[in-house]
């Protein structure tokens, strides 16, 4: 494609670690970076977020790390990619004996095929690795309980709904697909209706808002339960479908509709509007991903999908639940898989404390590759992560100095997206997509394959590495889509096979073909009186998790936000410096009020950097959920001080 001003533009894809998987236009001019969203395909039909159309600006930051870093005396400093890599490797090989020692730190910076080359590596070296998770595990381990296997409907279902709830989907901040087919059927008259505990940018994708206690999304689920058995309007074939069906009766018939309401501190006419919503069928239920990083979480994901089976609005077009995709197999990802278990596994929400008690056991880990996550900035108890982080030697492949960087002793910087070649798909559509190289990468930057590449090359014995060409054309043999490399390249993105509704005539997959219900309610932990906000670090829409220039952030303190009906307004001196405290830390803030929040929660943006004095993290504790090792953000109480 040419454009009026004769540049060629490049059809392209975003790989980035989101679930809109956006289809792209992309021409640079030996300057900039020209982004824009491709009208021309079928499912993001010209879609592009603010993130990826402001890319540019990321690849070419003048704080870019543009050449491999060794600290020496204490001091990071540039360095060969010669000298990189063969340091590297001798710290590898040092400790290849015993590869409990060494630790691979790796998460979803990308979806592609090809950025998995690290997990290959450390895979066959038998390195120790990581358990839990930051974002949506305990969901998916919630849904998989409940269901035998987390899948969700195709989008454009959403076209046959009466009514959509949606629990806690910032659709404005980071669902930018979904909100598209949200205010779509918002246009055909379909309600829809927002439970959320007051972040804003609900009301364009939402007829009525209704604010909720934060945490307690399962005590509204119940009571809206609770309120359709009372009018007989729950769906028998769906009761029959349950197994657990008789002990899930006798909590639901135990439990009063008031109390309920109470927990959650929602209204009965708000608690009626859901009621009417579920019993219209189908009825469409959308989760965050915040609803399971609480204590409960994945509990209140497990009274949600109850909800949505029993008042039957599972197994039809436009009902079902959206949390996350699952497995499509239009993409064979197999190549990177460990040939056998870790020898050991550290917990992701107490990374910090795991390390520490590894090194008092006489089991230290001694060395750390971390990749694809700024593991510092986005792990609860940030600060004591840091610290402990400094004993190990630690190889951190990234491109900006953050707080990994900070505390590696060795930066590999990698090329970014268009400055390499990749296969990708998404989460929000089966479309599989060729991400093409439109630019160069600085000379001093190297791909996260080719850097993995070549340490296993200089290891004694080398580790036998595949090359790119052939990974990609082996995960384009998937089980459900099969095509070529060579015209993948050429039509740049190509369907899979249509998902009809999950668990269609109520066949779910477990071995019985049923479902499962939770059968226990537990109470939502209390705050204390030295505590009483619960702290929200919640999506921001202009910055992909903690992927914010360090200029920015060293502009003044972070900003949160309380509800001006929130009691401990009274008590502050808003005219004076204040601090977020928590019993791990403190931060200096400067505070604004949120009309719509809950008055018992303060609200911030995540992902800002403990080094520029944002980092949310380091008063969060390591609070694990109740499911998958889930990290429970949310589960922190905190209060704001007078400094």
């Amino acid at each position: 494609m040419v454009t009026p001003e004769g540049m060629k533009m490049i059809r392209t894809t975003c790989t980035r670690h989101c679930g809109n998987g956006c289809a792209l236009l992309v021409r640079y001019d030996g300057e900039r970076l020209h982004v824009r969203g491709d009208p021309d395909h079928p499912a993001t039909q010209g879609l592009s977020c603010a993130k990826t159309v402001r890319f540019g600006e990321r690849l070419h930051a003048p704080d870019r790390i543009t050449r491999p870093l060794l600290r020496q005396n204490g001091e990071l400093r540039e360095c060969s990619w010669e000298t990189a890599l063969n340091e590297a490797a001798r710290r590898i090989q040092a400790v290849r004996h015993d590869p409990r020692r060494m630790l691979h730190i790796f998460y979803v910076g990308s979806y592609g095929v090809l950025f998995r080359a690290s997990p290959y590596l450390f895979g066959r070296l038998g390195a120790s690795a990581m358990s839990g998770d930051y974002c949506l595990d305990g969901g998916i381990e919630a849904q998989t309980r409940d269901f035998g296997e987390c899948l969700e409907p195709e989008l454009d279902d959403l076209s046959a709904s009466h009514a959509i709830v949606n629990w806690g989907r910032n659709l404005d901040a980071e669902g930018m697909l979904p909100g598209r087919h949200v205010r779509a059927a918002m246009r055909r008259g379909v309600e829809v209706l927002a439970v959320t505990p007051g972040d804003p940018g609900y009301t364009s994708s939402a007829h009525r808002v209704i604010t909720i206690r934060p945490g307690t999304d399962r005590f509204l689920a119940l009571a809206v339960l609770r309120m359709l058995d009372e009018q007989g309007g729950l769906c028998p074939d769906s009761c029959r479908a349950a197994h657990g069906w008789t002990e899930f009766k006798r909590l639901l018939r135990e439990s009063s509709v008031a109390d309920l309401l109470a927990a959650c501190d929602v209204s009965p006419e708000d608690a009626r509007a859901l009621v009417r919503a579920y019993a219209s069928r189908p009825c469409a239920s959308i989760l965050g991903r915040g609803v399971q990083r609480y204590r409960y979480g994945g509990e209140n994901v497990r009274f949600i999908d109850a909800l949505a089976l029993l008042s039957g609005n599972m197994g039809v077009r436009g009902g079902g639940t959206y949390f996350a995709s699952g497995e499509r197999g239009h993409i064979d990802y197999s190549w990177f898989r460990r040939p056998e278990p870790a020898p050991r596994s550290l917990p992701t929400h107490d990374l910090g404390a795991a390390l520490e008690q590894a090194d008092k056991d006489g089991d230290p880990v001694e060395l750390i590759w971390v990749e694809g996550t700024n593991v510092v900035t986005q792990s609860p108890d940030s600060e004591r992560l840091a610290n402990a982080m400094r004993k190990p030697f630690v190889i951190a492949v990234e491109a900006f100095p953050n707080d990994t960087a900070e505390v590696a002793d060795l930066v590999l910087p990698p090329a970014l997206m268009w400055e390499w070649e990749d296969v990708t798909r998404c989460s929000s559509h089966g479309w599989i997509h060729h991400s093409a190289k439109v630019l160069e990468p600085p000379e001093g930057c190297l791909s996260n394959f080719t850097i993995s590449q070549e340490v296993a090359a200089r290891l004694d014995p080398p580790v036998p590495f595949p090359d790119a060409e052939t990974v990609l054309q082996e995960a384009l043999q998937a089980p459900n889509a099969t095509t070529s490399l060579e015209e993948l390249r050429r039509c740049t993105y190509l369907p899979s096979p249509r998902r009809e509704p999950p668990f269609v005539h109520g066949r779910f997959h477990h071995a019985d073909g049923k479902a499962r219900l939770p059968v226990e309610l537990h109470p939502e932990p209390a705050p204390g009186p030295e505590f009483p906000l619960r702290i929200l670090s919640l999506v921001d829409k202009a910055h992909l998790l903690s992927q914010i220039p360090e200029a920015e952030q060293r502009r003044g303190p972070s900003t949160v936000y309380l509800s001006p009906d929130c009691p401990e307004l009274a008590r502050l001196d808003r005219t004076a410096p204040l601090e977020l405290v928590t019993e791990f830390g403190r931060m200096p803030v400067r505070l604004e009020l949120l009309t719509g929040l809950h008055p018992e929660a303060v609200f911030l943006r995540r992902g800002g950097w403990m080094k520029c004095g944002r980092g949310i993290n380091v008063l969060i504790g390591p609070h694990e959920g109740d499911m998958a090792g889930q990290c429970a953000y949310y589960a922190q109480y905190g209060t704001l001080r007078n400094a």
